[in-house]
């Protein structure tokens, strides 16, 4: 899949401008112009489709197979709960790809008519300049929320807060009989 979106978003890196004489920020990179704004929309498209829709639909697959196959096996009822455990992780990464990607990927089609003046209205050019760093964020926020989604989400982690929960219950309930006696 990562070799698929490479390649697929390969365009972006050689469109680059870079002599300009100019100091700018990761999220505002001077591109070339491109001259036909048939040219501009079909490209910034196919990278869409390649770069995000197709590894999203590739995700939502796998994620589909995986939890039809956790779904189809019969099992005791301890390994009941691992198969839950794993069908909310495959769900969750799932859902954090979704909410994390969705929102910069629709806008950068925006964002790139936009800087290529494809698209003019004053209104939709404000929205999209406007949230396109909100939306980079929110994307490389991926990259955070997925490690703490695996921590958190371990059994063991799970094991380890349940242990301390009931320790935490025990001590008070044993301070309060302490108490409640003298």
């Amino acid at each position: 899949v990562w070799l698929f979106v490479g390649v697929a978003c390969l365009p972006f890196p050689i469109m680059r401008s870079y002599h300009l004489n100019n100091t700018t920020c990761f999220a505002d990179l001077q591109v070339r112009p491109i001259d036909s704004k048939v040219a501009t929309v079909a490209m910034t498209g196919t990278a869409e489709l390649l770069g995000f829709v197709a590894p999203l639909a590739i995700i939502l697959f796998c994620t589909w197979k995986t939890k039809d196959s956790l779904r189809g096996f019969q099992i005791p009822l301890q390994s009941g709960v691992e198969r839950q455990k794993a069908l909310r992780m495959v769900s969750m990464c799932a859902v954090v790809f979704c909410v994390c990607f969705a929102p910069y990927h629709i806008n950068f089609f925006f964002y790139m008519l936009v800087k290529e003046n494809v698209i003019t209205d004053c209104f939709l050019r404000a929205v999209t300049l406007y949230t396109q760093p909100f939306c980079l964020s929110l994307a490389s926020l991926d990259c955070c929320l997925d490690p703490i989604l695996y921590f958190f989400m371990t059994s063991e982690f799970q094991d380890q807060i349940s242990r301390h929960s009931s320790m935490v219950i025990r001590s008070r309930l044993m301070s309060k009989e302490s108490g409640s006696s003298v």
